[in-house]
This record gives structure tokens, sequence and C-alpha cells, in this order.
């Protein structure tokens, strides 16, 4: 599709960059892109993986954009706040000082400690948090 259909069709559905319900009561996302389980309307894995790979390389640019001592980390640990970036977003953790004053301070434990006693803990699964706390504590998977 191109030209005049194309630009049609997005005048008609709209550009919507998080679920919306349109006028029916169905969920799309994008450009009238169903995602509605009413309507065995979904993703594919690809574009899941897409929105996925998306969504890591923004997070480690938000990480090494705000958080300066990010970069200085090894690779678990440097993995373990982008998860911690892409589960609840740069501002949260930005907002965790005493998490990273531990960290800068070399206190892995005491990192771990401060990020399991934020509001991080009630807003993800308590395996994801384990092992991200676990990871940042001792440095392995």
């Amino acid at each position: 599709m191109q030209g005049i259909a194309y630009n049609l069709y997005i005048e008609l559905c709209g550009e919507n960059f998080s679920a919306v319900k349109n006028e029916k009561g169905f969920f799309s996302i994008g450009v009238g892109h169903g995602i509605d389980e009413r309507l065995n309307e979904g993703i594919t894995q690809q574009q899941s993986r897409v929105i996925y790979d998306t969504d890591i390389k923004n997070a480690q640019l938000d990480a090494a954009g705000h958080l300066p001592w990010w970069r200085d980390l090894d690779d678990v640990r440097r993995d373990a706040i982008t998860m911690t970036i892409l589960a609840v977003g740069i501002g949260n953790v930005i907002a965790l000082h005493r998490m990273a004053q531990a960290i800068l301070d070399g206190n892995f434990s005491g990192a771990a400690f401060e990020l399991s006693n934020s509001s991080f803990r009630a807003m993800v699964s308590n395996e994801l948090h384990q092992r991200i706390t676990d990871a940042i504590e001792t440095g392995r998977w």
C-alpha cells in the first residue's frame, strides 16, 4: 500500500503509541494493529523481539546518559541495571540515590539491599526482583 491509501489508513485509524480501544471496544496499537485476544489478534514473536531489542537499546542509552557509573560496571551488573530500567523506567532508577551511592562505593550488597527496599520490589515479579538483586550483589547470573 502506498500514497493516498497509506496516509488515508493512518488518518482513519489513527496512530496510537499505547494500547487503545477503538469505537467498537477492541484494542489496537500503532496504526490499527489489532492486539485484542477476543479477536485472536496479537503480535508475532518477530515483532515482539524488534520491540524488545529497541527497548534494550533505549534503556542502555538512558543508562549511559543518566547514570555515569553504569559504564564502569561489569557486564552482569550493567545488564541487571538495564533490566531494571526496562522494568520500571529510567526515572525510577534515577530516583534510587542510595543504590547509586552504594554502587559508587563498590558496596554491591548494599546496592542490592537498597534496590530491594525500594518501590522496585512492588513493581516487578518476585522472580525478576530476586534475579536482578542477586546479580547486582554477586556479579553473577
